[in-house]
């Protein structure tokens, strides 16, 4: 069987799952409004918890993906279009980060200039923890991680047609330098999401 030739398309049984995945998601965009305009406050919290969740699919796809080009591992060879496709699912991830910055002031104690004038702690860690810095931060992490995720997969896709050598050994390359960025903007992308929701509280190995 020719992979080139062959019809890859998903089965109608797995289509029609989209249907009824936007269906899904229809109604929990409504529930989730009805939750913003009766309490917004706990609606921020509960959006950051399940935004993160969310995100740890894609982020741990392209992890995965990086380590299997490096590696060159007979192990990841079946389940590489199914890396690729998640670590695509970035930009969406992206947009979805926007509810986040607009409920900053009530997700992050340090977004608050009131309580950060109050708190003496805070004060400190002012130079990083401030509302410009952590959006710069954010759209740093999410380019670099979509910049790898795309350029992977795009080299991965002309790997189909064209079986020249050199294709996999830009990939390994690509993969190797990116493993270093995908380390350390993962472990403070998570520093500055989850741990700075308690700004007292500090830890050398959160990231991990």
């Amino acid at each position: 069987m020719d992979p080139r030739t062959s019809d890859w398309a998903a089965p109608k049984q797995l289509r029609s799952l989209r249907t009824r995945a936007f269906a899904v998601g229809a109604v929990a965009t409504v529930v989730s409004a009805i939750g913003l305009f009766t309490d917004h406050g706990r609606f921020f919290d509960s959006y950051i918890t399940s935004w993160i969740f969310v995100l740890s699919a894609p982020i741990g796809m392209l992890g995965l993906l990086l380590i299997n080009h490096v590696t060159r591992g007979t192990w990841g060879v079946i389940a590489r279009r199914v890396f690729e496709a998640g670590a695509r699912s970035l930009p969406v991830m992206a947009l979805l980060f926007i509810p986040v910055l607009i409920g900053m002031r009530e997700i992050y104690t340090w977004a608050d200039p009131e309580i950060v004038a109050n708190d003496a702690l805070i004060q400190e860690k002012t130079p990083w923890l401030n509302v410009p810095f952590f959006i710069g931060r954010a759209v740093v992490y999410f380019v670099a991680w979509i910049a790898l995720a795309f350029s992977i997969s795009r080299l991965s896709r002309q790997q189909d047609d064209n079986a020249d050598p050199a294709l996999a050994q830009r990939m390994t390359s690509i993969a190797a330098g990116g493993l270093v960025l995908y380390g350390l903007t993962v472990t403070f992308a998570i520093f500055d999401w989850l741990m700075s929701l308690d700004p007292h509280w500090f830890s050398s190995i959160y990231g991990v």
